[in-house]
């Protein structure tokens, strides 16, 4: 089971079904490409990547299809007491204070701080409270974690 939020869900069904269309128009272009230049893969270059584009997306549906099957949307909390899926976080990590968002399935936004609750970062934090501290390997590197503020995410 995976957990999103209201608007993670929403982008993740919207990516899925932008990959139906881009599906249904490879196969729209199929017959055509095959009459094109043959229906074997060695005499007709376009066919072999129409084919091979198909076979891809199909596989990413696939996934999509499950991750949706098994998708759990989750309200943020409105006064989180320890750190959870949808909620702001400030740490201390090895001497710096940083502030986490930690957000559902496929929200990870590093470079803004956003963390999916499933990274090996927010793992290591999740039902921490404050003044709680846990120890992390990430790159071969140990990072001291300790978690000083847990409030409502304040991101969206």
């Amino acid at each position: 089971m995976v957990h999103f939020s209201k608007k993670g869900i929403e982008k993740y069904r919207n990516e899925t079904i932008k990959l139906e269309v881009r599906v249904r128009e490879l196969n729209s272009r199929t017959q055509a490409t095959a009459e094109t230049g043959g229906d074997m893969w060695h005499d007709n270059p376009s066919l072999y990547n129409l084919m091979s584009e198909k076979r891809s997306i199909n596989s990413m549906l696939g996934r999509n299809y499950e991750v949706l099957r098994t998708a759990q949307v989750v309200d943020y909390p409105s006064s989180p007491q320890n750190v959870c899926l949808g909620c702001t976080v400030v740490i201390e990590d090895n001497g710096n204070t940083i502030k986490y968002h930690i957000a559902g399935y496929g929200e990870s936004d590093p470079n803004n701080f956003v963390i999916a609750y499933d990274t090996p970062l927010a793992k290591s934090i999740i039902n921490k409270k404050p003044g709680d501290s846990a120890t992390i390997e990430i790159s071969g590197k140990v990072r001291l974690l300790k978690v000083i503020e847990v409030k409502p995410y304040d991101n969206r």
